[in-house]
This record gives structure tokens, C-alpha cells and sequence, in this order.
């Protein structure tokens, strides 16, 4: 499902789906719950999707602990999905440590000279997939080639 068939979609949704039960958050529509933690979006003013996500209270008389999205869905549901312990936080990699693996890719692939074919295409999948998850590390330069000369010791 592309951006805007999943938005207008949502859209959809939080016209039909009833209110937030508690007082100032009335109306957010519930989208998914799991335990004590909630994904909730609203229609703004300008039609624009705001999405949240929370923890119940306790006894759930209230939400508390927001992050607030935007419009970025996917974040949403992805903060959603670490909250709710449907996926472990720690098995996530930041937009940091995925440069950081796309560098040391691409800069195996530039410099090991003696690198198997086989290792070479894993290594171009992972680069393709660390750019299909992290976007604008297409857009970064490329690693510059090793000096041969760096690397050896003068006698």
C-alpha cells in the first residue's frame, strides 16, 4: 500500500472509529491496543493526520507518556509496536547505526580487492536494503578508496 492509499485509508478510519474516551483527547480515534499502550490518530484542521501513541493510566482512567507523530505513520507504528513489547527495541537499529553499517559496505566493496563474488552481491543486498530503510543514505557520498600506501609501513 503506497502513501496515499494508507492515508486516505486512515482518513477513513478516523471518521468512522469512535473517540478517545477521556476528557482534551476526545477527538483522537483508537487505531490499535495492545496491553497498556494505544495508537491513536486525529484529523487536524488542515486534514493533515496527527498520530500519537500512549500508555493507559492506571485502572485506564487516562493515557499519559505521548509521543506525538505527525504525520509519520510508520514512526507511529513502529514506536506502537516497541511499546506494546510486540517488537524488542533492542533488536532496532538507529538511522545512525544504519550509516554507519552502509559505510563500512560500501567501503568493504571499494577497497577489499580480494573479495568472493558471492560476499561482493550479499554486500551490494545489504547496501540495497540499508538504503531501501534509511532513504537518504542513497543521497550520502560514497567513501573515498583506501590510499594503497596507507596502509603500509615504511622501513
Amino acid at each position: 500500500m503506497n502513501f496515499i492509499e494508507e492515508n486516505y485509508r486512515n482518513y477513513i478510519l478516523c471518521e468512522h472509529l469512535s473517540g478517545m474516551p477521556f476528557d482534551g483527547i476526545e477527538d483522537y480515534k483508537k487505531f490499535y491496543e495492545v496491553g497498556n499502550s494505544v495508537l491513536a490518530a486525529r484529523i487536524m484542521p488542515d486534514d493533515k493526520i496527527e498520530y500519537v501513541t500512549w500508555e493507559y493510566g492506571c485502572n485506564r482512567k487516562g493515557v499519559m507518556w505521548g509521543h506525538y507523530f505527525g504525520e509519520n505513520f510508520a514512526a507511529a507504528k513502529q514506536d506502537f509496536a516497541v511499546r506494546a513489547g510486540l517488537i524488542d527495541s533492542q533488536k532496532l537499529f538507529s538511522d545512525k547505526q544504519l550509516s554507519a553499517l552502509h559505510g563500512a559496505c560500501l567501503f568493504r566493496l571499494m577497497n577489499d580487492m580480494e573479495l568472493p563474488y558471492e560476499d561482493e552481491k550479499e554486500l551490494q543486498t545489504t547496501v540495497s536494503r540499508l538504503e531501501f530503510l534509511c532513504p537518504q543514505l542513497a543521497e550520502q557520498p560514497e567513501p573515498e578508496a583506501a590510499d594503497e600506501n596507507e596502509f603500509t609501513e615504511e622501513v
